[in-house]
């Protein structure tokens, strides 16, 4: 699935890269509509996280207060490299016209830059989070993701009266190509679903109708770990005696050697 070349124009990319993200104010107002395919991902990953030792960044680094403090101003700029390379390395793989988008802005509009990088950092991270447990379901969300971002910048170039094509016509074929794909991301979460209640009534059937076996078998692995963690007790008991009687053995000694 390829973008045009006059989807990342230098003109596009500049003013509307970052719109695409959510990370000037026309675009913030598109995205306080419903959204279902964020909805959606979200319900799927939210009790997950990736650790991509990457910190939090404020984007508006022109504040008073961040000025004030130096070692502050150090560590989001850390951050900020940290978020950059997370973002990129992931552009590079799966969605590279938006990388040269991207870097195109760098110059050009610092502070969209630092927006732009810290929205798809956290969209890359929950994609991150999805190909961990559902490689699968991963690929998916990745070229769903694309999707929306290039409706996203069609919208944007509509508003800005920077594209002379109908609206409804650019964004038929991209709202067709996004919806087949959250059908099939809906079909993988359907088989999911099916083998999970599988695996919990498997367990509940043994619940209730092996109850006996069920309390033996539990208590037996409850004292196998009370005996080990006696045994451990009881080592470092005998270390602790065996440390006293050297030292006292010392301590007579040199008592009786001046």
């Amino acid at each position: 699935m390829r973008i045009p070349g006059n989807l990342f124009s230098v003109g596009v990319l500049c003013g509307f890269s970052v719109f695409a993200l959510a990370s000037i104010a026309d675009v913030d107002s598109i995205n306080a509509a419903s959204d279902p395919v964020k909805q959606s991902a979200r319900s799927e990953t939210s009790s997950s996280a990736v650790n991509l030792k990457v910190k939090k960044v404020d984007g508006n680094s022109n504040s008073a207060s961040s000025t004030d403090d130096p070692s502050k101003e150090k560590r989001k700029a850390k951050a900020l490299r940290a978020r950059r390379q997370v973002v990129l390395d992931f552009l590079d793989q799966y969605f590279p016209e938006l990388k040269t988008s991207l870097l195109n802005s760098e110059e050009k509009s610092p502070g969209k830059f630092r927006s732009a990088v810290f929205r798809l950092s956290k969209d890359i991270i929950r994609l991150r989070n999805i190909e961990q447990n559902q490689p699968a379901k991963f690929e998916l969300m990745v070229e769903q993701w694309k999707l929306k971002t290039q409706i996203e910048i069609t919208i944007a170039k509509y508003a800005k009266k920077e594209s002379g094509d109908q609206l409804d016509e650019r964004l038929n074929p991209l709202v067709e190509q996004m919806l087949d794909i959250r059908k099939s991301i809906f079909v993988l979460d359907r088989e999911s679903t099916v083998k999970r209640l599988s695996s919990i009534d498997k367990k509940l059937h043994y619940l209730e109708n092996s109850r006996d076996r069920a309390i033996q078998n539990n208590l037996r692995l409850f004292r196998k770990s009370a005996d080990k963690i006696r045994s451990k007790q009881k080592g470092k008991s005998k270390q602790r005696q065996s440390g006293k009687t050297e030292a006292a053995t010392d301590t007579l000694t040199a008592e009786e050697n001046p």
